[in-house]
């Protein structure tokens, strides 16, 4: 007789987000925002989302990069600034040098 293995429903169920903290409020970011100011509110978020001393690279690979997920929705599928690349590589160049 062949063991059954157990069906995925009666497995025990994982959540899917768990979040370490309370998310900081997205910055609203229009797209009659100036460079600095899109900048400004770029780094605002990071320096009230990421707490800890990980540099940008290493928050690409840990866990504590998921704590940026909902600005990544956010700025994906709402902002069209023309500027926004720019702003979020100007804002990793700021924070990055504070290090």
């Amino acid at each position: 007789m062949t063991p059954q293995l157990p069906r995925r429903e009666d497995l025990p169920q994982r959540p899917t987000t768990v979040p370490s903290k309370s998310y900081p409020e997205l910055p609203d970011i229009d797209d009659d925002q100036s460079f600095a100011e899109v900048t400004r509110e770029l780094s605002i978020y990071f320096v009230k989302a990421i707490e800890t001393t990980l540099s940008f690279e290493q928050l690409r690979t840990s866990s504590v990069g998921h704590d940026l997920r909902p600005l990544i929705t956010y700025l994906s599928k709402t902002v069209h600034h023309p500027a926004i690349v720019a702003a979020l590589l100007s804002a990793h160049i700021t924070i990055g040098s504070k290090t």
